[in-house]
């Protein structure tokens, strides 16, 4: 799938404390981003117990300031309505990091050991432009960041789904640190 926009503000000025941020050419903003998932039997196994599952995200943008750029994270993946098109990084913060470019790509070894009960472990690679902290004051980066992770997801009380994920992203700053863990309990069912 993708996502396109080209945007105009109508009414778009310097804003902030008494107009201290410039606005300057943010008013017209064009973005575009693209996901793609495949799943596959594992090679060389004959059952549909065992999965592979591939995923690529990714945005460009331009013109863009903090109020229009993408906002990626952490967070559950979910596997619910729009999560492809929602980019995940695994072991970073809900909605961290603000860029104007980004590409996540993930490869999942899923697991079904009895019906609706199912074990992943997943590997990532993100790259993202984003802010960091140096010497001279606070410039952007392009980084990558890489994740190793865990999923269980099974069928739960009252017609409800469980999910329980744990990621380490080795390049997240935590504490002036790199490394990140990130733990996550979901729970969904129809209303």
């Amino acid at each position: 799938g993708s996502d396109f926009a080209l945007v105009r503000r109508m009414n778009w000025e310097d804003w902030g404390v008494d107009r201290s941020e410039n606005a300057g050419d943010s008013r017209e903003f064009l973005w575009g981003a693209a996901y793609f998932l495949h799943a596959r039997q594992f090679p060389f196994v004959e059952s549909e117990r065992h999965r592979l599952l591939f995923t690529l995200q990714g945005g460009i943008g331009e013109n863009m300031d903090r109020f229009s750029q993408f906002q990626i994270g952490g967070g559950p993946a979910g596997d619910d309505f729009e999560s492809i098109g929602r980019p995940i990084i695994p072991g970073a913060a809900i909605e961290e990091f603000n860029t104007e470019r980004y590409a996540i790509g993930a490869m999942e070894y899923r697991y079904e050991p009895w019906f609706i009960t199912y074990i992943g472990l997943r590997g990532a690679v993100s790259y993202i432009n984003r802010y960091r902290q140096r010497s001279s004051g606070v410039e952007r980066s392009d980084d990558v960041l890489p994740s190793l992770g865990i999923r269980v997801t099974t069928g739960f009380l009252l017609e409800t789904r469980l999910q329980i994920e744990y990621y380490y992203n080795a390049s997240v700053i935590r504490d002036s640190a790199y490394g990140g863990h990130e733990l996550t309990f979901s729970v969904a069912g129809e209303f």
